[in-house]
């Protein structure tokens, strides 16, 4: 009887999960479309590992503010994200590994609020998104500056 309460709740409890992979996946998506969208023509891929965010403090990096109602994500200390994307291409951009491709870092997630850093030589572009009609819809671009 207890063994088979006790699977019984293994059952539900797996069953209510979703992973964490799959929810990276899904704001990778929405911020690389949004990046293929904005530079139209160009040969785009994103690497399938995916780092953990790191606060600017902890880098060398230069952050803009996050537009207004995102300020939590940065300050929450929750998960810092990280993971891998799932299938062959992430929205329009193919998943492959190479030094041509798009890493990608986080993605920070507090309720209907999403940023992933999409991350250039240099440069990272921040996608900032909110979850609308069960999906993620980029809201904000910004750009955080890797000096010297």
């Amino acid at each position: 009887m207890i063994r088979t309460g006790v699977l019984g709740l293994a059952a539900l409890i797996g069953g209510c999960s979703s992973s964490p992979d799959v929810e990276t996946t899904a704001i990778a998506a929405a911020a690389m479309t949004e990046l293929a969208r904005t530079l139209p023509g160009q040969r785009l891929c994103a690497e399938r590992d995916v780092a953990p965010w790191t606060p600017a403090v902890e880098t060398n990096r230069i952050d803009p503010p996050p537009p207004p109602g995102f300020a939590p994500l940065l300050t929450s200390g929750g998960s810092r994200g990280g993971g891998a994307l799932i299938g062959d291409t992430v929205g329009t951009v193919p998943i492959r590994n190479g030094a041509d491709c798009f890493d990608l870092r986080g993605p920070l997630v507090i309720d209907d609020r999403a940023m992933m850093e999409v991350h250039l030589p240099g440069i990272g572009w921040n996608a900032w998104m909110m979850r609308r009609d069960d999906r993620w819809v980029v809201v904000m671009v910004t750009s955080s500056v890797y000096p010297g």
